[in-house]
């Protein structure tokens, strides 16, 4: 783990450890991705460029008792493995990648019901999760009631689980807890071009949507008449913080 703790690989990596030392003949750091491709940078004309390298067969399997493939786990249990993985924000139904070299992409489809639904629950403002490389979507949470007896699954912990989570929680103050399984990964839309013309179609529908706001539409006083009492305890999403 980057600028945290570290423990050895005991099994799982030997086919990853074969195909890497081509490129990688004194070692060095790779990631695997949610869906299981190992990924790592190569020097190439003076810049580090992100090569594939392979599949990633079976789960690794750590020293000190870390369990990065936990059987019996429930949404809001503490995630007692490295919190590590694909990295996404989301809001709402939209989840999105933070790209470091140009504009945010997004995600072309929602996760699932099951995932957000948990999500919303300890993330209710919207914010970061990961993917592990096996599928588990896990999260950092402010303090807050939880049903989850978090001190009794604490006693039952070894030594260096509870070490991996109190120095994330000491770097953060935040506590990492599992919040559901997505094997399928997230592909992301291309991210949008702010130069790019506006195509025919976007056009029309542009000049459709601001006909809603011409003086002919008809209204109550100051409110349109769609708009009931039912409609004044609802929670507006008519300002979003983001461009899509």
């Amino acid at each position: 783990m980057k600028d945290g703790p570290s423990t050895l690989a005991k099994k799982g990596y030997e086919r990853v450890l074969k195909e890497l030392l081509p490129y990688k003949t004194e070692g060095g750091s790779f990631r695997i991705t949610e869906t299981g491709d190992v990924i790592a940078k190569v020097l190439k004309d003076d810049v580090w460029k992100p090569i594939y390298i392979c599949e990633m067969d079976e789960a690794f399997g750590f020293a000190d008792d870390l369990d990065i493939t936990p059987e019996t786990i429930d949404p809001g249990d503490l995630w007692t493995g490295f919190y590590d993985g694909a990295r996404y924000s989301y809001l709402n139904n939209k989840v999105w990648w933070n790209n470091p070299d140009g504009p945010r992409q997004y995600a072309d489809r929602p996760l699932p019901d099951e995932v957000i639904k948990v999500l919303r629950k300890f993330k209710p403002e919207g914010g970061s999760f990961r993917i592990t490389e096996n599928g588990y979507v896990i999260a950092l949470i402010a303090k807050q009631p939880l049903p989850n007896n978090l001190k009794e699954q604490w006693n039952r912990l070894s030594e260096a689980q509870r070490r991996f989570i109190a120095i994330k929680v000491q770097s953060t103050d935040m506590l990492p807890v599992y919040i559901g399984r997505y094997h399928e990964g997230i592909t992301l839309r291309p991210p949008q071009d702010m130069r790019k013309e506006l195509s025919s179609e976007e056009r029309d529908s542009m000049l459709a949507y601001l006909d809603c706001f011409s003086l002919n539409t008809k209204f109550d006083g100051m409110v349109p008449r769609i708009a009931d009492s039912k409609a004044l305890g609802k929670e507006f999403k008519d300002d979003p913080e983001d461009w899509a």
